[in-house]
């Protein structure tokens, strides 16, 4: 069934378009259609056929419509629906219709984010058999975006923090309980059993915990306060495995306003100038091959080094293969990233980043 390359005639066209262009958008939608991007738009667009009615719009052309404005322009969605009314080969697309910004903000959000890997590697493998190209020689490489977060809103993991205030924990617990010389660490809900065990203590001296009065004025015996102390305690522990939980194992920070943004010092500062204030930001890496983006993986990894396997193993996951050839920079040069490379049998042209000590002469302690 042809999802891209079906045509309604219009009886009075509102302009035409020249044969050249009309010959390079064709061949544009074949390859749309022969990669069957429209079987995936096919069925999630027919989940919605219980609302009744039909749909205001094509859904493949305006799939092709937003494809074919991101590589005419900024892919702006303003800028699209202007395209759509104005641009002549715009309009040849979508058969004259008209969808606002709207429109095709819910069409992205809710048919392509869904699938944009498998869209994205269905059509890559077809422009690669059709035009009959060989990518056993690829390159990768990578940069980091900033992330559109507010400035100087980061938190970083609180570590060393933590160590200290285990220690003062300890320190007030073994005053009323039986805690171990090896117990170096808590958890809230460990701390919540002590908080309520003081609670009963408090009890047992006739004090009730509603009626408690502090401040300026007020004289209350110690355990009162180191009940209160811990209770403090036990709201900033929360505090701390909350960021812990965000930050996951592999990172040390995050920011306020985007979770998933970790502090990374920019190739260009526009405050410095010399890249040394961090911004919130993601690592984004690319393959390429003759010229085509084959696969990307985005990170939250603060250094190449890291990035270079899964890159690999998401190429892998979309076209079944590795590469036969990889090149890159010396930020991919590690002892696990060469192992690798040599069990999946890719010739890599990737400088060890200490290869000039090691030509030179330099020994290492």
């Amino acid at each position: 069934m042809p999802f891209f390359t079906i045509f309604q005639d219009q009886l009075f066209p509102t302009a035409e378009l020249s044969r050249g262009e009309r010959e390079k958008i064709d061949s544009f939608l074949q390859v749309l259609e022969e990669s069957g991007v429209g079987e995936i738009i096919y069925c999630e667009t027919k989940k919605d056929k219980s609302l009744g009615g039909r749909n205001s719009y094509n859904p493949y052309r305006l799939f092709a419509a937003i494809i074919y404005a991101f590589s005419k322009h900024s892919g702006s969605l303003r800028k699209i629906e202007e395209s759509i009314k104005f641009d002549l080969r715009f309009i040849y697309i979508l058969n004259q219709e008209t969808p606002s910004y709207v429109t095709i903000s819910k069409f992205l959000n809710n048919i392509v984010v869904k699938h944009f890997e498998s869209i994205f590697a269905a059509i890559t493998k077809t422009i690669l058999f059709k035009y009959n190209l060989c990518v056993d020689d690829c390159f990768i490489d990578g940069t980091k975006i900033e992330a559109n977060a507010n400035k100087y809103k980061f938190v970083y993991k609180p570590t060393t923090f933590k160590i200290k205030f285990f220690d003062k924990i300890k320190h007030l617990l073994i005053q009323y309980f039986s805690i171990s010389d090896n117990k170096n660490t808590f958890v809230s809900k460990e701390v919540a059993i002590y908080v309520s065990l003081m609670i009963e203590l408090l009890k047992n001296q006739n004090i009730d915990v509603n009626t408690l009065k502090t401040g300026r004025g007020s004289r209350n015996p110690k355990i009162v306060s180191d009940y209160l102390l811990l209770s403090t305690y036990l709201i900033k522990l929360l505090d701390y495995e909350e960021k812990d939980k965000i930050c996951g194992p592999n990172r040390n920070s995050y920011y306020k306003t985007d979770h998933d943004a970790t502090a990374m010092c920019l190739k260009e500062d526009y405050y410095s100038g010399l890249g040394s204030n961090t911004h919130a930001a993601y690592n984004f890496q690319i393959i390429v091959s003759k010229g085509l983006i084959l696969s990307f993986y985005v990170s939250q990894d603060r250094t190449d080094q890291y990035t270079l396997i899964p890159s690999l193993l998401k190429f892998h996951h979309l076209y079944g293969f590795f590469p036969k050839r990889l090149c890159g920079d010396a930020g991919y040069g590690s002892l696990k990233n060469y192992s690798f490379l040599q069990e999946n049998n890719i010739e890599n042209y990737i400088k060890f980043s200490d290869w000039s000590r090691v030509v030179s002469g330099d020994t290492y302690d």
